[in-house]
């Protein structure tokens, strides 16, 4: 019965979709009666939220504190609505699990009772039916995820929302300003919202190898997070603001001095580029390249021999310049072939 009737709600909302007014987009010239009626309802809706906060509106008004009335309101029709798409997919559930039950006994009788193969396989598309309409029609409230995970990230989007209002409120200070935040807000828990930032989330994730797992075994996590995002000050800092004025030189990594760094350019290099650079030749990666003799300047000694005379390769040597890094090894590196003669 739960599924004929979700079929026919089904049916009725794409026969509604030719009334649709708004399907080519709003009106081109803005209409005074529809103007008219948005600031009658906006006034309204502010009126109501100061006295929700305590707030008369004869005097001076803390419009911050009208915002955070309309905030609360919204948190709870967003509460209300995560309830009921929440039951609405147990619902979902139950229904397709009873259309299953109920067509895979409905062939069971009529089997034992004899019917047609043509009248059995009748029945069971028509439980079929029954079952894809449910998932069409429960499809069109819910998302790809579960309720509660949806509201969990609407959540976070409405508690950043809150700190940022918050270190704005001096900017709070008009009607207009209050009702904008308040929509603004509002439209965080509009399913196209919900929709968009979660491809948004999804799109911008970055994975990477957990080092908290393997434990030295081939197999090991992998950690998926999203990058931290580019504020608006990281874009004014990137933008060359003269042309005169001497570009910001990027952070050099400090010079170590240790008796193993032989070179000047081996002091800029990081444990890391020299673990990397063991890695690729086969040796030990403790992050020391050694003194003379080792076995890491003797493995790269040994590289440096097999370079073929039209790349002009250094004289072999033991010891790290610019040219042999840049020229040479980093291709090694990057190569992903270690170098295991």
């Amino acid at each position: 019965m739960r599924a004929a009737v979700l079929v026919a709600c089904l049916s009725t909302c794409l026969a509604g979709c030719t009334g649709w007014d708004q399907r080519r987009g709003i009106d081109p010239v803005i209409n005074p009666a529809a103007v008219e009626l948005a600031t009658s309802n906006q006034i309204r809706i502010l009126e109501a939220l100061a006295k929700d906060a305590s707030i008369p509106l004869g005097g001076p008004v803390s419009w911050y504190e009208v915002t955070q009335a309309g905030f609360n309101f919204v948190d709870d029709e967003c509460r209300s609505y995560f309830n009921a798409i929440f039951f609405l997919n147990r619902e979902k559930d139950q229904i397709k699990s009873g259309l299953a039950a109920a067509g895979a006994t409905t062939a069971a009788v009529l089997g034992l009772t004899g019917a047609s193969a043509k009248s059995i396989a009748i029945v069971a598309e028509a439980f079929g039916l029954g079952i894809i309409s449910t998932d069409l029609v429960a499809g069109t409230y819910l998302y790809q995820m579960p309720p509660s995970v949806a509201q969990g990230f609407v959540k976070e989007m409405q508690l950043a929302y809150r700190d940022g209002a918050a270190t704005r409120r001096r900017l709070i200070n008009t009607p207009s300003a209050a009702y904008r935040a308040i929509q603004d807000y509002l439209s965080l828990c509009l399913p196209p919202t919900i929709e968009a930032k979660i491809a948004e989330h999804v799109a911008g994730a970055r994975a990477v190898p957990d080092p908290a797992t393997g434990n030295g075994n081939p197999s090991f996590g992998i950690t998926v997070a999203s990058p931290p995002p580019v504020t608006r000050a990281d874009v004014r800092r990137a933008i060359i603001g003269s042309v005169d004025a001497p570009l910001e030189r990027p952070p050099q990594q400090p010079r170590v001095f240790a008796p193993t760094r032989l070179t000047d350019f081996e002091r800029t290099l990081s444990g890391k580029d020299i673990k990397r650079l063991q890695t690729a030749l086969c040796v030990n990666p403790d992050g020391d390249l050694g003194p003379l003799n080792s076995q890491t300047r003797l493995q790269l000694d040994k590289y440096l021999r097999t370079l073929p005379a039209s790349a002009s390769p250094p004289p072999p040597d033991q010891m790290i310049t610019n040219r042999t890094w840049t020229r040479f090894l980093l291709k090694l590196i990057e190569a992903d072939k270690p170098f295991c003669a």
